[in-house]
């Protein structure tokens, strides 16, 4: 009995946290976005290692775009999307590597790295919602160039995007805040693995 009302009690606090959290207004809430989690289709890899470039600099760029009820969100861009970046090379490639400088030949030269990306990274968010702050809609824009690694010609440059939709409701943002910012980065995410094997079939 005691077993069954503590349970109780603990969705019911953690109902009243969420109700809470929802209704805080008037401020750019903290949060990020999980590219970790993103299941890829098995690709046949290229037999070669790639590596990205992603400046510190970038990493600490903290980014602030529009929430639900007048609220906004702020969350770090480059440093939550690297992980979804080395995912997708990791799974096109033999190995993929982070660099501090695309052209650091001598680090280049010691990993016998092939392929050097260079991404940038833009986000868009807004909310449907004038109760909750979460996003109900995410867009991610990915603009990157592909360098040759041994004598830094550009290869070939691209664009995708990815786009996420979320319920402006209780049940939904209950599950995950950032929702639709996960579905965006797994859309984009997916779109960028796409148009990279596109592109290097293109180069054969």
């Amino acid at each position: 009995m005691n077993i069954i009302i503590g349970h109780k009690m603990n969705k019911f606090f953690i109902a009243i946290f969420l109700i809470i959290t929802f209704l805080l207004t008037g401020c750019a809430h903290k949060a990020t976005i999980d590219t970790t989690n993103i299941k890829f289709p098995n690709v046949n890899k290229i037999n070669a290692t790639a590596a990205y470039n992603i400046n510190n600099d970038l990493k600490l760029m903290q980014i602030i775009t529009g929430g639900g009820g007048g609220d906004s969100v702020s969350y770090f861009l480059y440093r939550d999307m690297e992980a979804g970046i080395n995912t997708v090379l990791m799974s096109i490639f033999q190995q993929s590597y982070s660099i501090k400088d695309f052209k650091d030949t001598n680090s280049i030269k010691s990993k016998n790295i092939k392929y050097v990306f260079k991404p940038s990274f833009k986000s868009y968010s807004s909310s449907s919602s004038l109760v909750f702050w979460p996003p109900t809609y995410f867009r991610i824009d990915l603009n990157y160039t592909v360098y040759d690694g041994f004598d830094n010609k550009i290869l070939f440059e691209g664009f995708v995007y990815g786009e996420g939709h979320a319920n402006a409701s209780f049940d939904e943002f209950s599950r995950d805040l950032m929702i639709a910012s996960r579905r965006a980065s797994e859309n984009l995410f997916l779109n960028f693995q796409n148009d990279v094997l596109s592109k290097f079939k293109g180069l054969k």
